[in-house]
């Protein structure tokens, strides 16, 4: 079985007014233990196709929403170099799942950018997490985002309970280094 061991990361968003458009942690907002993720449970969801039927859909629903807002791509990647651009993007178990049993293999993280991220564009675009659909440099799209995350994070908390699995919030750089510690490994081990 693949182990993975990145600090769990919790991520409590500010719910005043003030701040309710700030989508991104900052140090009083991001709390850190030691609880390994979840493996087993990732890979256990990866296999279900309930699981991925229902993350399908809240995919599909959340890319209808954003489309609607109308919000425009402006620096083709410039968000996905986290540590240059000042955020971080989080991940919850039925994210990693579903871009786990829809893909290849996760290439290796050598640098703070998500490494699907190259030539201008997002080479996972299908799978890509929750945060990667909605966050835009748009300035037009700030009014929403804040919200719009918050309804989809409450949402994809209600299909963990209603699927019955495990639920984590975790710093997606930080999984996917986890997930290729040992490449001769599947992350997803498949069923003899």
């Amino acid at each position: 079985m693949f182990i993975l061991s990145t600090p769990h990361i919790e991520y409590n968003p500010p719910r005043n007014d003030d701040t309710a458009d700030d989508i991104r942690p900052s140090g009083a907002c991001a709390l850190m233990s030691l609880n390994p993720i979840p493996a087993e449970a990732i890979s256990a969801a990866a296999r279900r196709p309930d699981v991925l039927e229902a993350m399908r859909i809240f995919y599909a629903d959340a890319d209808a929403a954003i489309a609607a807002k109308g919000a425009t791509c402006w620096n083709r990647g410039d968000c996905c170099r986290f540590a240059a651009f000042g955020h971080r993007l989080f991940v919850t178990t039925l994210e990693v799942a579903y871009y786990l049993a829809t893909g290849d293999a996760p290439p290796p993280v050598t640098e703070e950018t998500c490494p699907h991220a190259f030539s201008g564009r997002c080479h996972a675009r299908e799978r890509r997490p929750l945060g990667c659909r909605i966050f835009y440099c748009d300035s037009n799209a700030q009014s929403w985002q804040g919200p719009m995350t918050e309804q989809n994070l409450a949402r994809l908390r209600e299909l963990h309970a209603e699927l019955d699995v495990p639920y984590f919030y975790a710093e997606w750089l930080g999984v996917l280094r986890e997930l290729n510690v040992d490449a001769t490994k599947s992350a997803i081990p498949k069923e003899e």
